[in-house]
């Protein structure tokens, strides 16, 4: 079992700054010699300064204690054990694969080293992995049966010593990664909550010295009220990951300032972007947000690693913009039998985490000669709305004409199509008989603020001719607390044909929160959508009004026209939609008449 581990990287750097390839830098650990089992980084320059295994001990450094090895497929379970080893101080290995597992006792520190096995009763990758290591010679000084990821980050967290909370929901995992090294700095535990199991949320903590809790990211209502009389931080600016990142990091370098960061995109777990060694700042596969930009050119940053070779154009834009030397992390070696390096790179070892799964398309495309208008029809085929921003490449006959596209992120309501008008004038290019052929580039996400996916394709633009006169009014929107749903009714005064769909924005504990209204549908005299959504007292409360936002158009798969209003949200309460206001004024009437009555008589 002897050998070296290497991990491979390639630095992305500029020439004007490019750093002394001859410096001596001090702060550069010294490659690990055959035999020994700690991993090492190298790069085209050199070595890197990324550094040792094991976190940095914030509650105590056990560097002589056992080393933690997690068997599953819950990946909450793989970062509460990863979580629990750095805030110890112990090094830690989670079990990827069959092959991976059979090869992991190879990089493993020596079997004089104990193992804390962390293995779930569920889903585990590699039943019966214990009997392994005890074949490999390692001794298994204690063995963690996990029940669900969340009841073990409660299980563990009676023993971290800590007495400040972080508190993220674990349908957003990205948020858990941003969090993992501001958690070890800070001496922090992650906890994971959410309607299901906030009561056992709130005995964990009752048991315990409290003294704060950081609510991160969005979190059911439930979660956030049950958690108030902690008075918690609470860390989510318009459930924007880029911008709620960003916050963390800041507080991260409150605790211990570095002038290294880790590059990645959130959407998997691995051993040095959980090591609290330095902060995590978060790009899209294909871009930097104009947040992210800013915030690094403004740092006291001078370089980092990325994570993964799959963020390298994102990468090259942050450093083109902002000067900084990167390194990128693209692969690993196992050790060799006898010592040595064996000399094949495999892939870092990544436990992938749960994201939004989009089904977004670009449809079709023409132009419309009697508009001057490139239209776009895009489509979201999916169950879950998301936002989107087009940039349109123009050509005629492989020549560039023009770029036209968004200037701001568009709702694409789920399980339907959306068309786009982009105003040019291609007549000339039309005219002479050119071809038309136009670039589309789509980035999509959850928010308006983290459009992380992006597709792009090429379309052959065929010509049309006709001027869109449909028109449309926004009477009222309405919700029904007993059938919880929204209703917004519209009218077509115009003399054509009017299609159009709908989605309410309103302001769930003041980040902004869609609702689509159905498919789209014809608008006649008076046409309402509707769309089902669960409302609390305190949401009706925050939202006395909402804007309604109505795409429409003469043709039902090219709705090209918007009108956006805000209404007076009316609330009624029954299956008869009758107002729950003029109800309850009705009857205080009633009673005021006849209690006057009573006291006449």
């Amino acid at each position: 079992m002897n050998g070296v581990p290497v991990r491979i990287s390639a630095e992305l750097t500029s020439k004007e700054n490019k750093p002394d390839e001859n410096r001596d830098d001090k702060t550069r650990e010294p490659i690990r010699q055959a035999g020994s089992k700690k991993p090492c980084t190298v790069h085209a320059g050199g070595i890197d300064p990324h550094r040792r295994r094991g976190g940095i001990g914030a509650v105590s450094a056990q560097t002589g204690g056992d080393q933690v090895v997690i068997n599953s497929g819950d990946w909450i379970d793989v970062y509460t054990g990863i979580c629990h080893a750095n805030l110890h101080g112990m090094d830690s290995y989670f079990v990827t694969g069959q092959t991976q597992g059979h090869t992991l006792a190879r990089v493993m520190d020596p079997p004089t080293k104990a193992v804390t096995l962390i293995e779930s009763d569920i889903i585990p990758i590699m039943p019966g992995y214990q009997d392994y290591l005890e074949s490999e010679g390692f001794t298994i000084s204690k063995v963690i049966k996990s029940a669900g990821g969340r009841k073990l980050a409660l299980e563990l967290g009676r023993e971290s010593g800590t007495t400040r909370f972080i508190v993220i929901d674990d349908a957003y995992g990205y948020n858990a990664i941003s969090v993992a090294p501001y958690s070890i700095v800070s001496t922090s535990w992650v906890i994971f909550a959410d309607r299901e199991n906030i009561n056992e949320v709130n005995n964990f903590l009752r048991g315990r010295t409290v003294s704060g809790v950081t609510i991160v990211g969005q979190v059911d209502r439930s979660v956030s009220e049950n958690l108030a009389r902690y008075n918690p931080e609470i860390i989510n600016e318009k459930n924007d990951r880029f911008r709620n990142n960003i916050a963390v990091v800041d507080r991260y370098l409150a605790v211990k300032p570095s002038n290294e960061v880790i590059i990645t995109n959130g959407e998997f777990i691995e051993e040095e972007i959980m090591s609290g060694r330095t902060p995590v700042i978060f790009i899209n596969r294909n871009s930097a947000s104009d947040t992210t930009l800013d915030y690094v050119k403004e740092s006291s940053f001078v370089g980092g690693t990325i994570i993964g070779n799959d963020l390298a154009n994102a990468v090259k834009i942050l450093k083109d913009q902002t000067g900084l030397v990167f390194f990128i992390k693209l692969g690993q070696g196992r050790g060799g039998t006898g010592g040595g390096f064996s000399g094949g790179v495999e892939a870092l070892d990544m436990f992938n985490l749960p994201k939004y799964e989009f089904d977004v398309t670009i449809l079709s495309g023409n132009y419309n000669t009697m508009t001057n208008s490139v239209n776009i029809e895009y489509g979201n085929l999916g169950s879950m709305g998301a936002f989107g921003k087009g940039t349109v490449d123009l050509y005629a006959d492989d020549k560039l004409l023009t770029t036209i596209g968004d200037t701001e992120p568009f709702f694409l309501s789920p399980e339907t199509t959306t068309g786009r008008a982009y105003q040019t004038a291609l007549d000339a290019a039309v005219m002479s008989g050119k071809t038309l052929r136009a670039h589309v580039f789509l980035e999509y996400g959850e928010s308006s603020g983290s459009l992380t996916e992006a597709i792009e394709t090429d379309i052959l633009l065929g010509t049309t001719n006709f001027s869109d006169s449909s028109r449309l009014h926004i009477i009222r929107a309405v919700y029904n607390t007993q059938l919880e749903q929204f209703s917004v009714v519209l009218t077509n005064p115009g003399n054509t044909r009017c299609f159009a769909s709908a989605e309410v924005e309103l302001s769930i504990e003041g980040r902004p929160e869609f609702v689509s209204l159905g498919i789209p549908a014809e608008v006649t005299d008076e046409t309402t959508l509707k769309g089902r959504f669960r409302l609390t007292p305190a949401d009706l409360a925050e939202n006395p009004t909402v804007r309604v936002h109505v795409h429409y158009g003469e043709h039902e798969n090219m709705r090209i026209n918007s009108l956006t209003e805000e209404h007076a949200l009316e609330v009624y309460g029954g299956i008869n939609e009758l107002p729950i206001v003029p109800i309850l004024v009705s009857v205080i009437s009633i009673l005021v008449v006849l209690l006057g009555g009573q006291c006449c008589s």
